[in-house]
């Protein structure tokens, strides 16, 4: 509970940048897969119901390859002009000048990946995935299952990732539009029904390597926490009533913004203003 209604505030304040959009509830027609980890608690006679820091594994390399309509082998990021990239829905497409993700552009999307899931292991407390995280075939990404996206290496399967209750992949394919960056979760524990593995991708051609302490720096990290949020889980579909998120009501007030009493409450002292009926999420009233 903590991890839902400390989410819930942070998301309405970690809103889109200014003249960027966000398309991930577009993105999360593809439902994320499903695995057990019930049996690999019991045999650890782990005690359900135990919360403890999450902790979050990044992987951004070259240990897996990505996929774009069921095509597989091709790289997650451009590194040279006229180079085939997925985009994950839209088809191939060459790589152009401005797509590039050069070595720096490349150390940088790991260091705001990482700066990020600091933050998050900092603010969240989660049922820990016991042993090592083992994850399913496929691809982790959007659409038709398994058509685009990551695709999970052997190892992810096989092995499995230790000391891990979130792994993200990290991408930066070509992506049309204002869209920043967007991201969404692939597979989900069904002992407790929090996502355990998801996607980051990056607009490689909207993203500027900043100084570290610069207010471009600071605005990439929230961005990327923000992203960080859906990968948690943190949908409009969850927000709706019909889930467990609020114990069947419905938070969605008429302007589109969560009105919850713990959300009400911190959006008005936040803007010190008693007016307010709810916080804004999205491009529904937020930042």
């Amino acid at each position: 509970k903590m991890m839902k209604i400390f989410g819930v505030m942070v998301l309405c304040t970690l809103g889109t940048t200014a003249g960027q959009t966000c398309i991930h509830d577009k993105l999360m027609k593809s439902k994320p897969k499903k695995l057990n980890l019930r049996k690999a608690r019991s045999a650890k006679t782990e005690q359900t119901g135990v919360f403890e820091a999450i902790r979050v594994t990044i992987i951004m390399n070259t240990s897996y390859s990505c996929t774009e309509n069921h095509q597989g082998g091709l790289p997650c990021w451009c590194s040279t002009v006229g180079e085939t990239a997925p985009t994950f829905g839209e088809g191939t497409v060459s790589c152009t000048q401005d797509n590039l993700v050069d070595t720096t552009k490349l150390n940088y999307f790991r260091l705001i990946l990482q700066e990020s899931a600091a933050w998050i292991e900092k603010a969240f407390k989660v049922e820990r995935v016991p042993n090592t995280l083992q994850l399913g075939a496929g691809t982790c990404g959007p659409g038709t299952p398994d058509a685009h996206g990551a695709t999970v290496p052997t190892s992810h399967i096989d092995v499995g990732i230790p000391s891990t209750d979130i792994l993200i992949y990290g991408t930066a394919v070509p992506v049309s539009g204002s869209t920043k960056a967007w991201a969404l979760n692939c597979f989900i524990d069904t002992d407790n029904g929090r996502p355990v593995a998801g996607i980051v991708d990056f607009n490689p051609k909207l993203f500027t390597v900043a100084a570290v302490g610069s207010s471009l720096h600071s605005t990439n990290v929230q961005t990327t926490i923000h992203e960080i949020f859906h990968v948690l889980g943190f949908s409009n579909s969850n927000f709706r009533a019909g889930t467990s998120w609020f114990n069947g009501a419905d938070p969605i007030g008429a302007n589109g913004e969560i009105t919850t009493p713990e959300v009400v409450k911190k959006t008005r002292a936040h803007f010190a203003c008693q007016n307010l009926t709810g916080g804004g999420i999205e491009q529904q009233l937020g930042p």
